[in-house]
């Protein structure tokens, strides 16, 4: 997967811009609807994310905080006996025999591992995990979509300070959500000029797919944030409990897939730990007086 890219004022611009024009005609599709249905839907719509959200938390926090099993143990205490980067002891045999029995496949070194990101395992973990946000009814591109978009956006939440630049945070995430609705057939960037051409009918049958599509990617993001979070607290919990280099082995053992996937994100270990160690979102008035 590509690094955190670094967004330019230029784009920025760019993209509000756009993302503007879309939300002026979505706006105007939204009056063809009544709005009392319209508040009740959404409401309706945010009690279930709610929910959705809360269960999976409770189940993935659950799932991670296990023991380290016997294997697990047997290989923490091989590589802490291995002198070495992370990264290079990350790729010696006893790590690299780990992985294959965790995820049936042979790797030659641990940037082999990374570059494979997000594994056939890992894409099938995620689906199963929102498969219920979707139509059952959906074509093998578009069940492809939507997990390119949650990878997408377990990136977007593992950018540093993302929860602190509103700027970023938005034009970022736009970025994305136009991705996915041109990946849907709907083209962001032409849709302000097509207004005046389309009847009310078209309006009305292409408001109720943008709606869709938002409401389902709402779902994903609000997933990868989740997940993004228990991760993130967990392994800081050990980085901060058995120091930072146990701490890091002891991540790579205990969530192999996940802390892998999130390394991939980052140009180095250095870089990941930094990250790992800072608090995601700052305090509300650590954040006012930097402004």
């Amino acid at each position: 997967m590509e690094r955190n890219p670094r967004i330019s004022q230029k784009l920025l611009y760019r993209l509000s811009m756009i993302y503007m024009l879309f939300c002026a005609f979505v706006g105007h599709l939204s009056t063809l609807a009544d709005p009392a249905d319209v508040f009740e839907e959404n409401l309706s719509s945010l009690k279930a994310l709610e929910v959705i959200e809360k269960k999976h938390k409770v189940a993935l926090k659950k799932r991670i905080s296990v023991p380290l099993d016997e294997s697990a143990q047997k290989c923490l205490k091989q590589l802490l006996s291995i002198s070495g980067t992370l990264d290079e002891v990350l790729s010696s045999q006893p790590y690299l025999t780990y992985l294959e029995a965790q995820f049936g496949n042979v790797y030659e070194d641990y940037s082999k591992f990374l570059a494979a990101m997000p594994t056939a395992k890992l894409k099938t973990e995620a689906l199963f995990t929102f498969k219920d946000a979707l139509p059952p009814k959906q074509t093998s591109e578009e069940f492809q979509a939507w997990i390119k978009y949650y990878f997408q956006m377990r990136q977007f939440y593992s950018v540093p300070d993302i929860f602190n630049d509103r700027q970023k945070y938005m034009a970022m995430q736009m970025r994305i959500q136009s991705q996915l609705l041109m990946t849907f057939g709907i083209p962001v960037t032409t849709i302000a000029s097509t207004e005046t051409a389309m009847t009310k009918a078209e309006k009305m049958a292409l408001l109720a797919n943008v709606d869709k599509i938002l409401n389902r990617s709402r779902i994903l993001s609000r997933l990868a944030s989740v997940d993004t979070k228990v991760y993130h607290a967990f392994w800081s919990d050990r980085l901060k409990k058995y120091g930072l280099y146990e701490g890091l082995l002891r991540c790579a053992i205990a969530t192999p897939a996940d802390f892998g996937l999130t390394r991939s994100f980052f140009q180095n270990t250095e870089v990941l730990k930094k990250w790992i160690l800072t608090p995601l979102k700052k305090p509300a008035s650590a954040t006012e007086k930097e402004k």
